[in-house]
C-alpha cells in the first residue's frame, strides 16, 4: 500500500510490504525503479522476513545489493525478532530517521521499532543577510584619480610590502566609492516560463472568479470553468517550450545538460548548515596534513638532506640554474591582464572588471610587483593564499547504479514539463552514456550484476515512455530501439573485434586476436574464422579479449570444437544462441533506420 504525501519539498512515498514470496526479488525491483524515479523521498517499511544479519545467506545479500544499487539506505541495526534476528527493516532514500530505538511489543513476538522522520510541511522563505556593494554605480575615471592620488611606495621596499600597498589603495578606493551595506532579504525564485501572455490569463481568470461568485450563475461558472482547463494547458506548454528548449540547446554538451538540470531543480547546498570551528579546523588539518607528507615524499627522494629539492637521486639537476630575469614591461603587463579572463576571487582587493577598466592606473604597482619579485626571488606570502570551496561527498566514491539513479531521479521530476525527445537527450547524456562506457569489461560478470544495469536502462525506458511498472518492459525498449544491457556488451565486444581484425584497433588488441588455420583444406577455410585460444584461469581468463570476441563472432567454430564428432549438427542451446544474435542485428538495424 503507498500513501503519498505532497509537501512544497518533496513528496513521501510510505510502502508497507508482506513477507516475500519466490519471485520477490524480481518484482520489487520492478517496483523500486518505479518509485525511486517518481520520488526523490522513498521510506520503506515493514516486516521483510529477511535475515540481512545472516552473512551467509545469499538471499539477504542479494536483497541489500539491491537497496545499494537504488542508493536506498538500512537503517535498523539491532535484534528485532525474539530470537535475534533483523526482519523488521527502514529503509530510507534521501532522508534520515532519528531516535531510532527498539522497545518490548508483548502481544507479537516482534519488538516495536520507533523512530523520528523530520520533514517541512510549509516551505518559509529564506531570510538572509547579505552585504553588498554598488559596483555598477563606480565611475571609472573617479577610482582611476583616486588610486593615482596615493604616494608611491619606497623605491628599497620588498615583495611584501608592495603588495600590501597595492591591497591596502585598491581596497580604499573601492569602500570610498562604494561602501559596503548591509541588507536582510528573502530569495524567491520567479518561474521563467511565466511569460505575459500567462499573466494575463491569470489576470482573466481571477476576474471570471469574481464574477462567478457575485452571482452564481451557471453560464458563470462554466465558463470560469473552461477558462482554468485553457489556463492549465497554458502552463504546460509554457513549461514544456521552456525546458525543451534549453535542454536542446546545450545536446552534445554533458557539462552544459548537467549545469541545465542542476539550475532547474536547485539542489539543496552541499555544506550543511551547522558548521562548528572544531569541524573547519578538523578539515584544515586534514589537507595540511597531506601536503606536509608530500613534502616528506620529495624530501626522501632526495640524494641526501644537504641536496636541494631539485636534485633527484641521479645526483644530475634536472633543470639549469638560472642567475636572473628580465623585467617585464607595463605594456607586457597590461597584454596580459586584458586576456585574462573577468573572474575575481573574494580575496582580491577590487574586482578584476574594474582592474581592466583602471589598468593605466594601476598596472605601474602590478609591474613593479613583478619585477622585484623576479629580481629577489621571493613570492609574497600573501599571494600563496586562496580561497577553496570545498565539495564534500560520501566517503568512497559513487557506485555506477548510484549515480545513475540519481540523474534519472532529477529526470523524472523534469519529466512532467518535458517532450519525450528533450527526456531521451537527458537520459542519453546522463545514464546510456553511463551504462556504455567500457562496457566491454563487463563480460562475463555473473548474470546477477549485469541486472542491475538493466535496473537502471528499464527505469530509463519508462521514465521516457511513461510506462507503468506492471507492463512489460521489452515491447518498451523494442519501441525505444534498445538493446539490453547483456546485447550491448556483446556488440561492443564484435565492434572490436571488427576494428581490431580492420586495422582500426589499438595494436595491443590487434595482436591478440589469430586467424584460424586449419591443419589441411576445410571448406570452412575462406570463412576466416578466430582461433580460440586456452584460458588459464575460468573466472578471469574466459573474460579476456582473446577469448570473448571468439566466441561471440564465430559460434560455429565454437561449435566445431565443442562436438568434434559432428562438426555439422547444431543443437538447440546454439540454435538459440545463434537467434539471439539474429535479433541483436535486427534491432541495430531498425536503430540505424532511425537516426
Amino acid at each position: 500500500m503507498t500513501s503519498p504525501i505532497s509537501t512544497p519539498l518533496s513528496r513521501l512515498v510510505f510502502l508497507l510490504l508482506v513477507k516475500p514470496s519466490a519471485a520477490f526479488l524480481t518484482e520489487f525491483s520492478s517496483l523500486l525503479t518505479s518509485l525511486c524515479a517518481m520520488s526523490p523521498t522513498v521510506i520503506l517499511i515493514g516486516d521483510f522476513n529477511i535475515h540481512i544479519d545472516n552473512p551467509s545467506s545469499i538471499f539477504a545479500k542479494d536483497f541489500t545489493s539491491l537497496l545499494d544499487c537504488l542508493g536506498i539506505t538500512q537503517h535498523v541495526n539491532l535484534p528485532i525478532h525474539n530470537k535475534g534476528h533483523i526482519l523488521d527493516l527502514i529503509c530510507c532514500t534521501d532522508i534520515t530517521p532519528t531516535n531510532l530505538n527498539v522497545t518490548d511489543f508483548p502481544i507479537s513476538d516482534h519488538k516495536a521499532v520507533l523512530f523520528d522522520i523530520h520533514t517541512q510541511l510549509h516551505k518559509a522563505k529564506e531570510q538572509r543577510t547579505v552585504f553588498f556593494r554598488n559596483i555598477k554605480h563606480i565611475d571609472t575615471t573617479d577610482l582611476s584619480t583616486l588610486i593615482s592620488s596615493y604616494p608611491s611606495p619606497h623605491p628599497a621596499s620588498s615583495p611584501a610590502d608592495l603588495v600590501t600597498h597595492y591591497n591596502n589603495c585598491l581596497s580604499f578606493s573601492l569602500t570610498t566609492l562604494a561602501p559596503l551595506k548591509k541588507r536582510s532579504v528573502s530569495f524567491t525564485h520567479t518561474a521563467p516560463w511565466f511569460t505575459p501572455e500567462l499573466r494575463q490569463l491569470k489576470a482573466t481568470g481571477r476576474r471570471l472568479e469574481r464574477l462567478y461568485e457575485r452571482t452564481g450563475l451557471t453560464v458563470h461558472s462554466q465558463m470560469y470553468s473552461d477558462h482554468l482547463h485553457h489556463y492549465k494547458d497554458a502552463l504546460t506548454t509554457a513549461k514544456s517550450s521552456y525546458y525543451s528548449n534549453l535542454i536542446n540547446t546545450g545536446t552534445g554538451n554533458n557539462r552544459v545538460l548537467f549545469s541545465t538540470v542542476s539550475r532547474l531543480l536547485q539542489p539543496p547546498k552541499t555544506l550543511p548548515p551547522d558548521i562548528s570551528t572544531d569541524q573547519c579546523t578538523a578539515f584544515l588539518d586534514f589537507f595540511n596534513s597531506k601536503i606536509n607528507t608530500i613534502h616528506q615524499q620529495l624530501a626522501s627522494s632526495c640524494t641526501s638532506p644537504k641536496d636541494p629539492p631539485w636534485m633527484i637521486t641521479t645526483g644530475q639537476p634536472l633543470i639549469s640554474c638560472l642567475s636572473d630575469f628580465t623585467p617585464a614591461s607595463e605594456h607586457t603587463i597590461s597584454e596580459y591582464i586584458n586576456k585574462a579572463k573577468t573572474t575575481t576571487c573574494q580575496l582580491d582587493p577590487l574586482p578584476t572588471s574594474l582592474v581592466k577598466a583602471c589598468l593605466p592606473s594601476i598596472s605601474p604597482m602590478i609591474t613593479n610587483i613583478i619585477n622585484s619579485s623576479l629580481t629577489t626571488g621571493i613570492v609574497p606570502p600573501i599571494l600563496k593564499l586562496a580561497a577553496i570551496t570545498p565539495i564534500l561527498k560520501k566517503p568512497g566514491a559513487d557506485p555506477l547504479t548510484r549515480t545513475t539513479f540519481f540523474h534519472l531521479r532529477n529526470i523524472s521530476r523534469l519529466r512532467p514539463s518535458l517532450t519525450q525527445s528533450s527526456t531521451e537527450i537527458l537520459v542519453h547524456s546522463f545514464v546510456t552514456s553511463h551504462i556504455d562506457y567500457c562496457n566491454a569489461l563487463l563480460t562475463g560478470l555473473p548474470t546477477k550484476l549485469i541486472n542491475r544495469l538493466q535496473i537502471i536502462q528499464n527505469s530509463a525506458a519508462r521514465i521516457i515512455t511513461g510506462t507503468k511498472s506492471p507492463d512489460h518492459i521489452t515491447p518498451v525498449l523494442i519501441q525505444l530501439h534498445w538493446l539490453p544491457v547483456q546485447y550491448r556488451i556483446h556488440y561492443k565486444n564484435l565492434l572490436l573485434t571488427y576494428k581490431a581484425l580492420h586495422n582500426l584497433a589499438p595494436t595491443y588488441l590487434s595482436d591478440l586476436l589469430h586467424q584460424h588455420t586449419p591443419s589441411h583444406t576445410l571448406r570452412s577455410t575462406s570463412a576466416e574464422l578466430l582461433t580460440i585460444p586456452t584460458s588459464r584461469l575460468k573466472t578471469m581468463g574466459d573474460r579476456a579479449f582473446g577469448q570473448t570476441p571468439s566466441h561471440h563472432s564465430n559460434p560455429n567454430l565454437k561449435l566445431t570444437y565443442s562436438n568434434w564428432h559432428s562438426p555439422y549438427k547444431l543443437d538447440s542451446v546454439h540454435f538459440c544462441f545463434m537467434l539471439s544474435h539474429v535479433f541483436m542485428l535486427l534491432l541495430l538495424f531498425f536503430n540505424a533506420l532511425k537516426f
